[in-house]
C-alpha cells in the first residue's frame, strides 16, 4: 500500500511539473507542446533518478574514501603508508533488500512518461 502512494504521489508531481512547464516555456496548450513538455520532464526525471540511484547504492564511496586519504596524507607534509599501519579501515556499504524508498518509482514513472510521449509522437507525427 505504501509502494502505491509513492507512485501516485510521483506521478502527481511530474504531471504538475510538465503543466508547469508547458504553461511556462510554451504559454499556450498544443498536443505537440504537451508532447514536448511530457518527454523533457519524463527525461529530467528519470535522470534525477538515476543520478540518485548511483549515489545510493556507494559507487562514489571508494573515491571519496580515497580523496579523504590522499588529502589527510598530504595535510601531514609527508606520505604515509597506511597499508604498514595495520588494516585499512574502509568497509563499503552492504546494500539493503527491498531499500529503494522513491528511487525505483521515480525512475519507473519517469521511463513510462518519456515512453507514452515517445509512442504518441511515433503514433500522430
Amino acid at each position: 500500500m505504501k509502494i502505491l502512494i509513492t507512485f501516485g504521489v510521483i506521478f502527481l508531481i511530474e504531471s504538475i511539473a510538465c503543466l508547469v512547464g508547458l504553461k511556462y516555456v510554451y504559454h499556450h496548450y498544443t498536443f505537440l507542446y504537451l508532447l514536448n513538455a511530457l518527454s523533457m520532464t519524463g527525461l529530467t526525471f528519470l535522470a534525477l533518478g538515476l543520478i540518485i540511484f548511483i549515489v545510493q547504492s556507494g559507487f562514489f564511496d571508494a573515491i571519496v574514501y580515497s580523496f579523504k586519504r590522499f588529502f589527510r596524507a598530504n595535510r601531514k607534509k609527508q606520505l604515509i603508508d597506511y597499508e604498514d599501519d595495520g588494516p585499512d579501515n574502509f568497509t563499503p556499504r552492504l546494500q539493503k533488500k527491498g531499500s529503494k524508498g522513491i528511487t525505483l518509482p521515480l525512475i519507473l514513472i519517469s521511463l513510462l512518461l518519456f515512453l507514452i510521449s515517445l509512442i504518441l509522437s511515433v503514433v500522430f507525427f
